[in-house]
């Protein structure tokens, strides 16, 4: 039999957790039946190899066991043919003489081909016994049945590898970008569409992977792919907040101004950021000053920062109220905008304030543990307001909540 053409996962490194499920399928479809034996064989370069064996009473076979390939055996013919094989009673039919399995007194079979998703001949799935076996009632349909979902475990195994190869080529990217500050600044620039392919793949396998334990009823690993899903989700997170930190480390991020309905941003921002605030059950407040205008700034570097003030208040916050307070005002330089987020959340203690500007840091210990996140976000928004010809500040006490300011000119310096 032929070995799977360019598999990333070898089809003879099966996890334990399948086997050990295979052998649960296995004994049932001997117990329903009161079968002696109930195999799930798997095909070797030249030989064939019992891979798991029913613990039922008589069953003359043990997991492990190997034989020859071309010794007669009534599994070499369904893998040659791949197609399902009833043997009624082999004593009343010559081409089985010289079958090894008569020697061990099974002389009925039914079998059906385990097809590897690369369409390779992984093995067989079947059942012997001294007596007659009826291929046309309910054995032949359950041993069908649980081809099936043995075939469909096959898909997620080859799924289950690529997901983690691709995870791997990923961590190695992250390592070599770490190895140096400027060189990941660089590459990471340059790379963007890159790291992030990969890792929308992962997610978009995770989901099929828990779609697919959905159909078979493999509830049990569910919780654990959701667990990649949400991972791989904050990763991505993490990939886009690096990816911006170093586009501006290395000069290559960009300021583009627009004309903007500084009304229609906010409410905009704030449609965003509803679901954030219902998460923790936080009442959300909006307070627009009467002549905000237009302003000719760039939208996207300004909606990102606030969003990221409303992301991080929500979070902090747990049934408590933020205010998003939005003011213009004519100063001897130009008309300026300014931008305020307060919440009622957990607050920042005041030797920590100066610290909450930095990459990777977070304002507590506890908070990174607690609420997650990268401790990139307020430095990457306050970097992104000081290329708009701004800045954000912050006032903040322990257990008093926080208000977060942006203030910007409503003219975006050098577009004028």
């Amino acid at each position: 039999m032929n070995e799977p053409k360019s598999n990333r996962y070898r089809k003879h490194d099966i996890p334990d957790d399948y086997i050990r499920k295979w052998q649960e399928t296995i004994d049932v479809l001997a117990a329903v039946f009161k079968i002696p034996a109930g195999l799930i064989m798997r095909v070797h370069a030249e030989e064939i190899e019992v891979l798991v064996s029913s613990q039922s009473d008589d069953n003359p076979y043990e997991s492990g066991e190997k034989a020859n390939l071309k010794s007669g055996l009534y599994c070499e013919t369904v893998m040659a043919t791949r197609a399902p094989l009833h043997v009624p009673n082999a004593l009343e039919d010559p081409d089985w003489h010289n079958n090894p399995d008569i020697e061990l007194n099974m002389t009925s079979y039914i079998g059906m081909p385990l097809i590897w998703p690369d369409d390779s001949v992984f093995g067989t799935i079947c059942i012997l016994d001294k007596k007659q076996l009826d291929s046309g009632g309910s054995q032949l349909q359950l041993v069908k049945q649980f081809k099936e979902i043995i075939e469909r475990d096959f898909q997620m195994l080859v799924r289950d590898a690529e997901l983690q190869s691709k995870s791997q080529e990923l961590e190695k990217a992250l390592a070599a970008a770490e190895s140096a500050n400027d060189a990941k600044s660089s590459f990471l620039a340059n790379m963007s569409h890159e790291l992030r392919t990969p890792m929308n793949a992962i997610l978009g396998y995770s989901e099929l992977l828990i779609e697919e334990a959905e159909d078979v009823r493999q509830l049990d690993i569910i919780p654990d792919l959701k667990k990649i899903n949400q991972a791989g989700n904050h990763l991505l997170a993490l990939i886009d907040d690096v990816l911006d930190l170093s586009k501006i480390e290395s000069g290559r991020m960009e300021v583009c101004a627009d004309d903007i309905d500084v009304s229609s941003m906010i409410n905009q921002v704030a449609d965003t950021a509803q679901a954030l605030m219902h998460k923790n059950n936080n009442q959300f407040i909006i307070e627009l000053g009467k002549h905000l205008g237009y302003i000719h700034q760039d939208v996207a570097k300004l909606r990102q920062s606030l969003l990221n003030l409303l992301s991080n208040a929500a979070k902090f916050t747990h049934e408590g109220t933020i205010t998003l307070q939005a003011d213009r005002e004519s100063q001897a330089d130009g008309d300026w905008l300014t931008l305020s987020v307060s919440d009622s959340g957990i607050g920042i203690s005041e030797d920590k304030l100066e610290d909450i500007f930095e990459e990777f840091i977070q304002a507590e210990g506890f908070t990174t543990r607690d609420y997650g996140g990268t401790g990139l976000g307020l430095s990457i928004s306050r970097r992104l307001c000081r290329m708009l010809g701004g800045d954000i500040t912050v006032k903040s006490s322990k257990g008093d909540g926080s208000t977060f300011t942006i203030h910007i000119p409503a003219l975006l310096p050098g577009s004028g």
